[in-house]
């Protein structure tokens, strides 16, 4: 099916004109100094690919990527939002190795990026706490986590607003735009502290793990991790027997560990039976906090995991195992 051109009338190249002049403000804008110092970008295929639109200081800071952090979804949405509006070309290798670079060393921390987990799980939440004018703003055509999933300097998130105005033909809310300054800050302590101390993940190893599927009870068994290369990739393999009925799930899988705290991965059945249960058991998830992994199960499953052999860490949020959910897979495939 063909697509009819249609002449534009004088209203119509004034509105274009209109949008074309309000796209190009933030871009003018790149240029202009920043308060806060940046994030350096050493990554050679980041450089080039990147480079090409966000020119380079004396400091290796490239404008916007260096005073912007975000969770893996948010740098592979907006990788994918480039591919389609720029002229950009890249390999499939070169656009996992660009998400993996920015979501490690432009990432959240995991204090930061707890409280949005819900969007990245894709589960259903209601947003009706947070800020007000935040959600008139932002939840009328996505959730709010979404713009929460970022953080930006002031000057960034304006030109963040201005150019999503220009793209969607609305006008920005300088009140929200002040609130998402003061809610997702690109300087922040718990980025400072964690960047500190942030290390290369260790899951591999035997683990104990418990789980709860909606409609079939609890299940029990062991789950593998070992390592697939690159020090940040790992694979899966879960033992799970019902404790209702004693029928057995064996899932394999496949994860990537960005920043050393968020696990993003995979996995499927090992037989034709377990594939059927995929749409209700599919896709079990793992958010790293410290060394400890625990798996996260579709909305309404719930799920544990502590190393074979070790005693249980308390619940204390450093470290420590705590049970999540969510509904389908993650959006970043390793």
């Amino acid at each position: 099916m063909h697509r009819r051109c249609r002449s534009l009338r004088p209203s119509s190249l004034a509105q274009t004109a209109g949008i074309v002049l309000m796209t190009a403000v933030p871009l003018l804008a790149q240029g202009q100094s920043q308060t806060e110092a940046g994030i350096p970008v050493t990554d050679p295929v980041v450089r080039a690919k990147c480079g090409t639109c966000h020119a380079a200081d004396a400091q290796g800071n490239l404008q916007r990527i260096s005073w912007s952090r975000a969770t893996p979804e948010g740098w592979q949405d907006t990788l994918k939002r480039k591919l389609r509006e720029n002229t950009v070309s890249m390999t499939p290798p070169e656009a996992r190795a660009i998400v993996k670079y920015l979501s490690t060393r432009h990432g959240l921390a995991p204090e930061e990026s707890k409280p949005v987990m819900y969007y990245a799980e894709r589960r259903v939440r209601d947003e009706t706490g947070l800020n007000g004018t935040l959600l008139e703003a932002c939840a009328k055509c996505h959730a709010a986590a979404r713009a929460l999933s970022w953080r930006r300097t002031a000057d960034g998130w304006k030109q963040f607003a201005d150019t999503h105005g220009a793209r969607f033909r609305f006008t920005p809310d300088q009140e929200a735009i002040a609130r998402l300054a003061q809610a997702a800050p690109f300087s922040a302590r718990e980025w400072t502290s964690w960047s500190a101390r942030a290390r290369a993940p260790e899951p591999t190893g035997r683990w104990l793990m418990t789980a709860r599927v909606r409609g079939r009870g609890a299940f029990h068994g062991e789950m593998d991790v070992e390592a697939a290369g690159g020090g940040d990739e790992f694979l899966t393999r879960a033992r799970l027997q019902s404790v209702n009925d004693g029928a057995d799930v064996v899932r394999t899988g496949r994860s990537v560990v960005y920043g050393g705290t968020a696990w993003r991965g995979r996995s499927q059945g090992a037989s034709a039976a377990n594939a059927i249960r995929t749409a209700s058991f599919m896709f079990v998830r793992t958010v790293l906090s410290g060394p400890h992994p625990t798996p996260v199960a579709p909305q309404g499953h719930r799920s544990r995991v502590v190393r074979a052999g070790k005693r249980p860490v308390p619940a204390d949020g450093r470290g420590a195992p705590q049970n999540r959910r969510n509904r389908s897979a993650p959006s970043v495939p390793p």
